[in-house]
């Protein structure tokens, strides 16, 4: 399996709420490589998620786990997908293209703000 079939499958184990596969996916990818985007976030969540898996273990009673299971699944979606989004920058022709018209680009907030406000109807 390719990066790009990893991180889309850890995406669909994420939406289906299984933290637990879909940080086994990408563990190997952040293990080869710790440079990719958002490797200490993921190593952040990994330790968050064996925290809790500890307790649960432990048979702690946590009214909060379930609110701290939804949070860890927001967090890992968001690193899987600027990690598919920085891949795909890397290695699909159509997003090499358009990253690279977008590098020339004026994106300041000024020069937006001034192209906004310069277009909308007084």
């Amino acid at each position: 399996m390719n990066a790009n079939e990893t991180i889309s499958t850890a995406t669909s184990h994420i939406i289906n709420r299984q933290l637990s596969e879909a940080i086994a996916l990408l563990r190997p990818l952040y293990e080869q490589k710790p440079s990719l985007i958002g490797h200490d976030e993921f190593d952040a969540i990994g330790k968050d998620f064996r925290l809790m898996q500890d307790f649960m273990l432990r048979g702690f009673n946590d009214p909060q786990r379930e609110q701290m299971y939804n949070t860890l699944v927001r967090r890992l979606y968001r690193v899987a997908a600027d990690l598919l989004i920085s891949w795909n920058c890397k290695n699909t022709d159509t997003y090499i293209t358009a990253f690279r018209l977008s590098d020339h680009l004026n994106m300041g907030h000024d020069f937006i703000r001034s192209v906004l406000e310069a277009s909308s109807p007084t």
